[in-house]
């Protein structure tokens, strides 16, 4: 009863929708495996345990409420940036929001669930059946067994076709962590994006801005393809409408790459709508650089 939860989340929905819908189907597929579990795990509690359906499902509804609230606190997506009303990529906001909505639900649900697993505790009586078990073991029958190898061997062509992406996606990440990101930008660029596995989105993510800036800051020494200039200047935009993109030491850097960037001025004047993050951030140091550049014009001017 748990072999179909593997299958379902084998399912490639990457390979065949777009990035959000995509996001979207593997929630919704994650819903469906989480309800599933539920459901065993309230009937093998009931089987093996004497509990009545609405005790055993209150004992394991307790259980996965908590683990839900703290797994959720561990999403990939900054709440803050979130409810600071930050843009986010469509599957990141997705993701989060769809977290919020969990964390709110269990928070708002656990106390039901606490309430109905002290009734459980106190009215009903488990009775762990192990002597009986113990006289009476239980044989796998041989379809079953069958059934088991064919579940695992089934996918083994399929490695043949998925894994290389998977290898250069882990290959390029190593160099990655190793700090060799002129080696990393080298690595991406001298592949196809569809030789990485489909919506691949390489690093650094949230909480790495300072190695984002350094690869930014390497475009124009270092050739680079036109799939991961896009990517990383996307990721580059959506940081700078951030608060806490970058810190005070390195907001200079970053109008210094604005002003040597062939879209740096597009990133500006998008920025420009966001009042916020320009007046706090970039306005000054990007005034500051058109002030010494019209004063080095009127000094290299030659006397009237």
């Amino acid at each position: 009863m748990t072999a179909p939860l593997a299958w379902l989340y084998a399912i490639p929905y990457e390979r065949f929708l777009p990035a959000v819908d995509a996001t979207r189907a593997n929630l919704w597929t994650l819903g469906v495996v989480a309800t599933w579990r539920v459901v065993l795990m309230t009937r093998v509690a009931a089987v093996l345990m004497g509990y009545r359906w609405w005790a055993a499902l209150a004992l394991v509804m307790t259980v996965a409420d908590i683990e839900a609230i703290i797994a959720m606190q561990f999403v990939k997506v900054p709440l803050i940036d979130i409810m600071g009303g930050i843009r986010l990529s469509a599957s990141d906001a997705l993701i989060k929001s769809t977290a919020l909505g969990v964390i709110q639900l269990g928070v708002c649900s656990l106390p039901f669930w606490l309430v109905g697993a002290i009734i459980a505790r106190v009215k009903a009586v488990p009775n762990w059946p192990l002597d009986r078990i113990a006289e009476n073991p239980i044989r796998s029958s041989h379809s079953t067994i069958v059934f088991a190898w064919a579940s695992a061997l089934v996918w083994l062509p399929i490695l043949l076709l998925t894994q290389p992406e998977q290898l250069l996606r882990h290959r390029a990440e190593q160099i990655y962590e190793n700090y060799d990101l002129a080696g990393f930008l080298a690595e991406l660029s001298s592949h196809e994006q569809s030789d990485f596995p489909p919506l691949y989105d390489p690093p650094p993510h949230f909480g790495a801005n300072w190695r984002l800036l350094e690869i930014v800051e390497m475009f124009d020494d270092q050739p680079t393809a036109g799939w991961v200039r896009a990517i990383y200047l996307e990721k580059f935009g959506r940081t700078l409408h951030s608060p806490f993109g970058f810190n005070e030491s390195q907001w200079e850097r970053v109008a210094t790459v604005l002003r040597r960037l062939p879209e740096g001025q597009a990133l500006i004047d998008e920025l420009k709508t966001d009042e916020f993050g320009y007046a706090n951030g970039l306005k000054r140091f990007l005034e500051r650089a058109e002030k010494d550049r019209i004063e080095a014009e009127h000094q290299a001017a030659p006397p009237n």
